[in-house]
């Protein structure tokens, strides 16, 4: 067996060196008869994917008919005694060769297995004979071996560690173990985790199988145990979720009105406070929590509530209003006791036959800017819209039945 070559009074300083620099680690070792070698795998958030200087180490070839061990770094056509990775790098397959120096029985033993990641994924994949072994159940791998067999023959297939933790909501019950599961290629399949939840009286409230990351649902707040297990590789996560009462919003079903007519929307809520905004096609018309809202056109609007509540609870709720063609202009006078509604030499002439139902008049222009309104006291008004440019205008009325608004051209 040949590899680095140290002076003796090195090595302790060496393995001083190492025990700090690296998080993860795995050894792993040949023998046959009268025969051995070693190669080393570290994960370090010190090191790179590519070759570092100071924490790898190239292979020197072992004496002729002996095995010569090594990794490979992904690209380069270099072997390796010691290889160290980022330990973004877990997860990805790592190529383990082997020079036989003569055909022969061969044993590969992994050690350091328990430096590897709290509950990672490791497995032994010989592409020769479409074998994968599970490394954390049995680290001793036999095989035989040619000198003309194929030297890059083995990959080694690692994971970070599984993560769960509890995630509580205060807004609804969407609460429970958020989990990320190293999800890796085996033997052509992904990963696939079993898992159980049981609460802090050990009664089980979940159990299945995922991959990846999810989130597992809990009903109520407490103390809650989480086992993740995938071929015989178990891990236990205890944490605690906090689930707040539910905040809900609905809106009415749907509206008809007709155009000019006053639409309010009062929203049920069950909880008090909050800031309202209300969208009206994306624009905001109203942030009182009810909306009073006159539609001058004809047409269907898309009507949006978003609601946070105090504690931050953000709901949207959406409803449509379907908005019909205005009423004929006569229609309008009448039902609102208008004698006359003239306009002679850019002066507009309204006359009223009664004042009970009628407590406002009101002149908008085409964007619903209000440009005139006066509270009524006198049956007849006279406006002079000489200074305001021809076009659709909308004249309404208050009344104690709401307002509504007719279209009128000068």
């Amino acid at each position: 067996m040949k590899n680095l070559l140290l002076p003796l009074f090195l090595l302790p300083f060496l393995a001083s060196a190492q025990s700090q620099f690296w998080q993860s680690r795995l050894e792993v070792d040949v023998s046959a008869a009268g025969a051995a070698d070693i190669t080393y795998i570290y994960f370090s958030d010190q090191a790179t994917d590519g070759f570092d200087a100071t924490w790898d180490a190239y292979k020197t070839p072992s004496a002729p008919g002996q095995p010569t061990l090594y990794t490979k770094i992904d690209g380069n056509t270099g072997i390796l005694s010691i290889n160290s990775f980022s330990l973004d790098y877990l997860g990805n397959p790592i190529t383990l060769g082997m020079q036989p120096g003569a055909d022969g029985t061969f044993t590969l033993i992994f050690k350091k297995t328990g430096d590897m990641p709290i509950g990672s994924v490791l497995y032994l994949h010989d592409m020769q004979e479409d074998v994968w072994q599970n490394l954390m159940m049995d680290s001793t791998y036999t095989f035989n071996m040619l000198q003309t067999d194929s030297n890059d023959r083995f990959q080694i297939f690692t994971s970070p560690s599984p993560v769960a933790y509890g995630v509580d909501d205060l807004c609804s019950s969407n609460a429970g173990f958020a989990v990320d599961l190293p999800s890796i290629l085996i033997d052509g399949q992904v990963t696939s985790w079993d898992y159980l939840v049981s609460n802090s009286m050990g009664i089980e409230v979940g159990s299945g199988t995922t991959t990846g990351m999810d989130t597992i649902e809990v009903s109520s707040t407490d103390e809650y145990t989480m086992v993740v297990s995938f071929d015989g590789i178990t891990s236990t996560f205890t944490d605690s979720v906090t689930i707040g009462a539910p905040v809900s919003v609905s809106l009415p079903v749907d509206i008809t009105s007709n155009a000019g007519e006053s639409v309010a929307v009062m929203p049920n809520v069950s909880s008090t406070g909050g800031t309202y905004s209300w969208l009206l096609d994306g624009t905001e018309v109203g942030t009182d929590p009810t909306l009073d809202y006159t539609f001058l056109t004809e047409g269907t609007y898309n009507l949006v509530l978003n609601y946070v509540s105090d504690g931050g609870c953000e709901i949207s709720q959406a409803m449509m209003i379907t908005i019909l063609g205005t009423n004929a202009l006569e229609d309008f006078l009448l039902r609102h006791s208008f004698e006359y509604l003239t306009l002679q030499n850019e002066v507009l002439y309204i006359g009223m036959n009664e004042l009970e139902n009628v407590s406002e008049i009101i002149l908008m222009d085409a964007k619903g800017q209000m440009i005139y309104s006066m509270s009524l006291r006198t049956m007849n008004i006279v406006l002079d819209v000489s200074e305001y440019a021809h076009g659709v205008y909308y004249l309404g009325v208050v009344s104690n039945k709401g307002s509504e608004f007719v279209p009128i051209q000068f």
